[in-house]
């Protein structure tokens, strides 16, 4: 464990300044996120649907972030067609979890649409 720490902190040095603050925000996005969750106050767009941003974020931020030009529009699409197909599984997922979302009041698609 100590041995993969220890490579993990070598191997950023490897990684440009830009890649590591884009990184840098999205976990200051993802900890905002779970501070409304543990509050009950997801915003209005529901949970799964900024899950699935935040995610598709998060798979194309260091792609997107070295490519150091404009996002070809293939990109951009494929980034849509990524939040679709996260969102379809989480609201998938959701179907599961709608007791649990319910008593805990929060913001479902599921507990919206029935």
């Amino acid at each position: 464990m100590l041995l993969l720490a220890a490579l993990g902190i070598g191997l950023i040095n490897l990684l440009s300044m830009e890649l590591i603050l884009g990184g840098g925000v999205l976990v200051i996005v993802v900890a905002i996120y779970f501070l409304l969750v543990w509050n009950q106050r997801v915003p209005p767009l529901g949970k799964e649907l900024l899950i699935a941003i935040i995610y598709a974020t998060g798979v194309f931020l260091g792609p997107v972030i070295l490519s150091h030009s404009q996002i070809p529009w293939e990109v951009f699409w494929m980034m849509i067609q990524l939040v679709m197909i996260a969102l379809i599984n989480l609201v998938l997922l959701s179907t599961f979890e709608w007791e649990e979302d319910h008593k805990a009041g929060l913001i479902s698609y599921v507990g919206k649409l029935g």
